[in-house]
C-alpha cells in the first residue's frame, strides 16, 4: 500500500492516536474559512513556492530556489515551516485539491525533499473524501504555536537547465515529462515561446496515475503498470528527472515513483517555463516517445 497517499479513515485514526499530528489545509484562506477538517491549520499552497521577484510579477520561475541562484532556499523553508508549527517530530498530512496541484502533493514533495519523511497526502480532493466518509467539518480557525523545523535536504533533488542539457546523452538519466500530450507534441505551447519536449523525454502525464472519477491515485500495482508500459522500470543506477510547466504536476509522479522504490528521482524545477522560453535549449516536436538513450524523436 502507499505511504505518501492516505485515505480519510486513516486520517481519522491518526487524529485519535497521534499527538504530533499536523493537518495542513493547503487551499486558499476563503475555502478554509468556509469549512475544513477539524483541527486543520491553513497554509495555502501559494506560500510553498519561491516568492516572485516583485509584486505583480506572478510566481518566480523557480519553485524552491533563491531567485537567480542555484541554491535551494533551505533557510527560508526552515523559518516558514517552524512559523507554521511544524517540527521534526510532526506527522504532517496535507489536503486540498487532487494530486499534482500546489494545494495538494506539492507541499508533501517539498517536505520529503527537506528530509521530513513523515509527510502524507489525503488522496483525492481532501474535503470531499472526508465528507464522503461521513465525517464532520469545522469553521473554527486554528493556528499552531511556533515550532523548530530542521531541514536535511536530499542531495541531487533539484536540477538546473544546464544540468539537464548536459545529461541528454547520458544513459543513466531519464527525463520524465509529466505534461499533457498536446504540450509534449508542441500542439499546445501554453504561452511559451516554443512548444514541444526535451529530446528523449518519456511522457507520463500525471493524470495517468489517477483514478479519474474521484481523482485518487491508482493502486501501487496499477501505477507500476503505467510506468512499465512507458519502459520506466526502477533501476538503482538511473536518475529520473521530472518536469512539467512549473514543477507542480511533477509532485504526483514524484511521490508515486518514490513509494514504488525508484531511488533517484529528481525535479528540474525551472521546467518548461524556462526550457521553452530560451534559445539555447534543444526541442523536439511531434509524438515520438523518447527512450532513455539520449536524443531521439523528431516527427512533424
Amino acid at each position: 500500500s502507499w505511504d505518501a497517499f492516505i485515505d480519510a479513515p486513516t486520517l481519522k485514526n491518526w487524529k485519535a492516536s497521534e499527538s504530533n499530528l499536523v493537518i495542513v489545509d493547503a487551499r486558499p484562506a476563503k475555502k478554509y474559512e468556509a469549512g475544513h477538517i477539524p483541527g486543520a491549520v491553513n497554509v495555502p499552497g501559494s506560500q510553498w513556492r519561491t516568492p516572485s521577484r516583485s509584486p505583480g510579477e506572478g510566481p518566480s520561475k523557480y519553485i524552491f530556489r533563491t531567485e537567480g541562484g542555484n541554491k535551494p532556499d533551505v533557510a527560508r523553508y526552515e523559518r516558514f515551516l517552524s512559523k507554521n508549527g511544524i517540527d521534526d517530530s510532526s506527522r504532517v498530512v496535507v489536503y486540498g485539491d487532487y494530486g499534482g496541484n500546489k494545494t495538494s502533493t506539492l507541499p508533501v514533495m517539498l517536505l520529503r525533499w527537506l528530509g521530513h519523511e513523515d509527510a502524507h497526502f489525503l488522496d483525492g480532493v481532501g474535503l470531499q473524501q472526508w465528507k464522503r466518509a461521513g465525517y464532520g467539518v469545522s469553521t473554527e480557525p486554528r493556528t499552531l504555536s511556533e515550532a523548530s523545523f530542521t531541514a536535511d535536504p536530499q542531495k541531487n533533488f533539484l536540477w538546473t537547465t544546464e544540468e539537464v542539457k548536459s545529461a541528454l546523452d547520458k544513459e543513466n538519466v531519464v527525463i520524465v515529462d509529466t505534461r499533457s500530450k498536446a504540450e509534449y507534441t508542441g500542439e499546445n505551447a501554453r504561452k511559451n515561446d516554443r512548444g514541444g519536449h526535451i529530446p528523449g523525454a518519456v511522457r507520463v502525464n500525471y493524470s495517468d496515475l489517477m483514478h479519474w472519477p474521484d481523482r485518487t491515485t491508482l493502486s501501487p500495482q496499477k501505477a507500476q503498470a503505467v510506468l512499465d508500459e512507458k519502459g520506466l522500470s526502477a533501476k538503482a543506477d538511473t536518475t529520473y528527472v521530472l518536469h512539467c510547466q512549473t514543477s507542480t504536476r511533477v509532485s504526483e509522479n514524484y511521490l508515486v515513483m518514490k513509494d514504488l522504490g525508484y531511488e533517484n528521482v529528481a525535479v528540474y524545477d525551472a521546467s518548461w517555463h524556462d526550457w521553452g522560453n530560451r534559445e539555447d535549449t534543444p526541442i523536439v516536436t511531434g509524438d515520438a516517445q523518447g527512450s532513455a538513450q539520449g536524443a531521439s524523436g523528431g516527427g512533424r
